[in-house]
């Protein structure tokens, strides 16, 4: 009996087009389909919801430079999910529920998903900075912010006597994780 690794296993796909072809196709006739049932564009016709989708993935995988920009952004965007499902879980882990997320706590992890998608898209799109600095320059950069925001947010102080920006923070964080 002949053996195999996975490793040739996943490289022979490749070499038969599987990632370049079959899966972008096999992805966007199954968004495409699930859309169009779930919207009845096209009423109950089910056949109709096929063709359309089946037309849309093949004209889909003739464009390959957008296929190239799917291959790229997917695993990035999973790498993010995958994070984003740990940090629940670690949230559940320390007694909050994650279902209630509120107030500064969800609008902070709506920031960081929406920063960490377009990281994940910016270079299959070309994207990149207007300015080239260096890492020295990078790192200066995020020391003087480091040094100025630290202390003015330890020092800020809010209506209720004796709190202050650390402990106001930590407040609202836990509210933020308790879902009030």
């Amino acid at each position: 009996m002949a053996q195999t690794d996975f490793g040739t296993l996943i490289a022979e796909l490749q070499s038969l087009g599987v990632y370049d072809y079959f899966l972008p196709f096999l992805l966007i006739f199954a968004i495409i389909f699930a859309i169009l049932e779930k919207t009845k564009i096209f009423g109950d016709k089910t056949n109709i919801n096929v063709v359309v989708s089946l037309v849309i993935g093949l004209l889909l995988i003739v464009q390959q430079p957008i296929v190239a920009i799917i291959n790229s952004f997917l695993p990035k965007a999973s790498l993010i999910i995958i994070i984003i499902l740990i940090a629940l879980i670690v949230i559940s882990l320390i007694g909050g529920n994650p279902t209630k997320l509120s107030g500064s706590v969800f609008s902070i992890g709506v920031i960081v998903i929406v920063l960490a998608l377009i990281w994940a898209l910016s270079p299959t799109l070309g994207w990149s900075l207007p300015f080239d600095i260096s890492d020295r320059t990078r790192n200066l950069i995020l020391l003087l912010i480091i040094f100025i925001a630290l202390p003015l947010f330890l020092v800020t102080r809010s209506e209720k006597k004796d709190e202050g920006g650390v402990s106001k923070f930590l407040k609202g964080l836990e509210k933020g994780f308790k879902g009030e």
